[in-house]
C-alpha cells in the first residue's frame, strides 16, 4: 500500500454460498449466501448468538465451515489457513503485542511477509499518517488511550493493503464519544483506502452511521439484507422493524387492503406497504413520523398531500425519557404501543398516566405479519 493509491477501490469482491457451520449438533448459521462487491462497506448486524460473528470467524479462517464456499476475488478460501488469505482483521480488544512500540506493531504484518526494509518503512509512515498517530510511533501500548490503541489496530490492519478488511466489533469497549469520533475516521479512511469492509457489531446506530449496506441476523440465518434507508424506511418483518431503530407497533390482522384493531379500522391504501396476503398483523409506524398530543387534541390534518384523512389512535403514557434534544414517551395503546418523541422538550404532552392521542399519515405506517401468530 502507498500513498499514491489513496482513493482508489482496492478491495474484492467476497461471496460465500450456502456457508453452514454446525458445532456438533448445533448449527450456528445455516445457508448464508451473499456477494458483497469490491470497494463495499458491508455491516453484519443482530444480536448476540445470531450468527453474525460465526460468519466473520468463518471467513477469516478462525472456523472450518461444515458446508458452502467462500471466495474472495473469485479465488477460493474455503480451505486455506488463516496465514494465507491475506486479511485485515481489527479486534474488539485491540491484540496489540505489548513489548513493541507502535510503529514495530504495525510492521509486524510486513516484516511477516518479508518486505525489503525501505518498503516497510514507506507502508508504516503512511498507515500511521492514516490513522493519525504518526508522532505516537515510538510509543508502547501502555502509553496510549484505549482509542488510540485501536488505531493502532486499525494501522497494523491495513498498512499491508488487504482486499479486505474484518473488524469484529472494534468499538464496542469505548465511550460513546470515541465511538462516534472512531467511526467518522474509520468512514474516511474505508474512502480513502477504498478496500472492502466486512464489519461486525450489535450496534444498530454504530450499522446506520457506516454501512454501505447492512445485513441482518437472526437465529443463524439473514432475515434482510439492504441499505441503512432500505431497513429503517422498509423492514421485511417485525424483527428487523424493532431491532433497526425504535418504533410503535400496533397488533391486529389485515385483510382486503385493511388494518383492523382494538382501536379501530384503518385503511392501508395509502401505507409504505400494502401486502397481498390477510392474517394477524402488526402495524409499524417510526416515532419520528408521529404526532403526539393531548387526549382531547383533535387529530391534524394530512401534511402528505395525498388527501387520506390523518390515522390516529388514544393511549396511555407509560414512561417519559429527557434525551436532551427531545422527549421520548412510551406510550402505551390498544394492541400494542412503543416510543414516541417529542422535539418540544418545553411542551405539556401530560406526566405518567395521562391520556395521549396518536397521529400520523397514513404513508408512513407499514404493514407487517405478526411472527407471535
Amino acid at each position: 500500500m502507498s500513498p499514491e493509491h489513496s482513493g482508489d477501490v482496492t478491495g474484492a469482491a467476497l461471496q460465500l454460498r450456502g456457508v453452514t457451520k454446525r458445532f456438533g449438533s448445533f448449527t450456528a448459521i445455516e445457508d448464508i449466501s451473499l456477494t458483497i462487491e469490491p470497494g463495499e462497506f458491508v455491516t453484519f448486524l443482530g444480536p448476540s448468538g445470531s450468527g453474525k460473528t460465526t460468519t466473520l470467524n468463518c471467513i477469516a479462517g478462525f472456523e472450518e465451515v461444515t458446508a458452502g464456499e467462500i471466495l474472495l476475488g473469485g479465488n477460493s478460501l474455503t480451505s486455506l489457513p488463516i496465514h494465507k488469505r491475506n486479511l485485515g482483521m481489527v479486534f474488539q480488544g485491540y491484540a496489540l503485542f505489548p513489548h513493541m512500540t507502535v510503529e514495530k506493531n504495525i510492521a509486524y504484518p510486513l516484516k511477516q511477509r518479508k518486505l525489503p526494509r525501505a518498503a516497510i518503512a514507506r507502508d508504516v509512515a503512511f498507515a500511521l499518517e492514516t490513522v493519525g498517530l504518526t508522532e505516537f510511533k515510538d510509543r508502547m501500548p501502555t502509553q496510549l488511550s484505549g482509542g488510540q490503541r485501536q488505531r493502532v489496530a486499525l494501522a497494523r490492519a491495513i498498512c499491508f493493503g488487504p482486499p479486505l478488511l474484518l473488524m469484529d466489533e472494534p468499538l464496542s469497549a469505548l465511550d460513546k464519544a470515541l465511538r462516534e469520533q472512531l467511526q467518522l475516521e474509520i468512514r474516511r479512511i474505508h474512502r480513502e483506502l477504498g478496500t472492502t469492509v466486512v464489519f461486525v457489531t450489535h450496534d444498530q446506530d454504530e450499522a446506520l452511521a457506516l454501512s454501505d449496506r447492512i445485513v441482518v441476523f437472526d437465529k443463524g440465518r439473514i432475515v434482510q439484507i439492504g441499505t441503512p434507508r432500505e431497513l429503517y424506511q422498509n423492514p421485511e418483518n417485525v424483527f428487523v422493524s424493532e431491532f433497526v431503530g425504535e418504533s410503535v407497533m400496533i397488533a391486529g390482522s389485515y385483510a382486503d387492503g385493511e388494518f383492523s384493531t382494538e382501536a379501530g379500522r384503518f385503511s392501508t391504501a395509502a401505507a409504505s406497504s400494502s401486502p397481498q396476503w390477510s392474517g394477524p398483523a402488526q402495524m409499524m409506524i417510526r416515532p419520528e413520523r408521529i404526532g403526539i398530543a393531548g387526549a382531547e387534541a383533535s387529530a391534524p390534518a394530512s401534511g402528505d398531500g395525498s388527501g387520506d384523512a390523518v390515522h390516529s389512535v388514544r393511549g396511555v403514557i407509560e414512561d417519559i425519557t429527557y434525551v436532551g434534544n427531545a422527549v421520548k414517551y412510551r406510550v402505551g395503546l390498544p394492541g400494542g404501543g412503543g416510543i414516541v418523541r417529542s422535539q418540544d422538550i418545553g411542551g405539556t404532552v401530560g406526566d405518567i398516566g395521562a391520556p395521549v392521542r396518536l397521529s400520523w399519515n397514513p404513508a408512513d405506517a407499514r404493514i407487517l405479519a405478526r411472527e407471535d401468530a
